[in-house]
C-alpha cells in the first residue's frame, strides 16, 4: 500500500471503491498535484511520455507514469508484460486499457516527495519513450 493511501483515508477508501468493480485502476497524479511536488523538468517529462503513450497506443490517460495501481491476480494471464523496468508502469497501463479489462484512472493529490528523488530524468525518460515506440508492436 503506497504511502498517500496511509496519510489520506478517503483516498484509499475511492480507490477500492473503484476497484471492487474492476479489474485495473490506476491514479493520476497530475491533475491534483501541489506545484512544488516534481520539478519542471519531470513535469514535462511526464506530459510528454503520457502524449506519447495516448498518441502511439490509442488509449485515454492522463498520468502514464504513476507507480500507484492495483490489479486483481487474474489481469497478469491477459496481459502481455515485457518491462521490468521503469516502463512497466506506462506497459502495465497500455495492456489493460487496450485489451478490454475494465480499467479506470481516477485522480489522486500528490504532494512532494519526502527524501531524495529516485528517478535519472534522461535515461529513464529515453527508456520510457523507446519503450513506447516498440511496444506499438505488440498490437499490430
Amino acid at each position: 500500500m503506497d504511502w498517500i493511501f496511509l496519510r489520506n483515508y478517503s483516498i484509499a477508501r475511492k480507490f477500492f471503491d473503484h476497484f471492487v468493480q474492476l479489474d485495473f485502476v490506476t491514479c493520476n497524479r497530475l491533475d491534483r498535484m501541489d506545484s512544488d511536488a516534481m520539478s519542471v523538468t519531470h513535469k514535462i517529462g511526464n506530459w510528454g511520455l503520457t502524449f506519447g503513450t495516448n498518441l502511439f497506443h490509442g488509449i485515454n490517460i492522463k498520468d502514464s507514469q504513476s507507480g500507484m495501481w492495483v490489479f486483481k491476480k487474474e489481469v497478469i494471464s491477459k496481459v502481455n508484460l515485457t518491462s521490468d523496468g521503469m516502463p512497466l508502469s506506462e506497459e502495465f497501463k497500455i495492456e489493460a486499457f487496450k485489451r478490454g479489462l475494465r480499467a479506470v484512472e481516477i485522480p489522486v493529490p500528490f504532494h512532494a516527495r519526502v527524501g531524495e528523488v529516485k528517478l535519472n530524468t534522461w535515461e529513464d525518460g529515453i527508456w520510457n519513450l523507446w519503450f513506447l515506440v516498440t511496444k506499438m508492436r505488440d498490437f499490430r
